[in-house]
């Protein structure tokens, strides 16, 4: 049987970091979708603006 070999903490670390890759030029934090509950007043206006449209054409 040959002997399993145990690695430090840190070469764990580096193996992981090379298998989940970065985000490259994109910023997480900008990439927040926005509440489906929350109260969109564009969302509104944009309702508004289609009726008005229908209507008049």
């Amino acid at each position: 049987m040959k002997k399993e070999t145990v690695k430090s903490n840190k070469s764990m670390l580096d193996v992981y970091k090379s298998i989940r890759g970065d985000w490259g030029d994109l910023n997480p934090v900008t990439r927040i979708v926005s509440s489906k509950k929350a109260y969109n007043r564009q969302k509104e206006n944009q309702k508004v603006r289609q009726q008005i449209q229908t209507y008049l054409y």
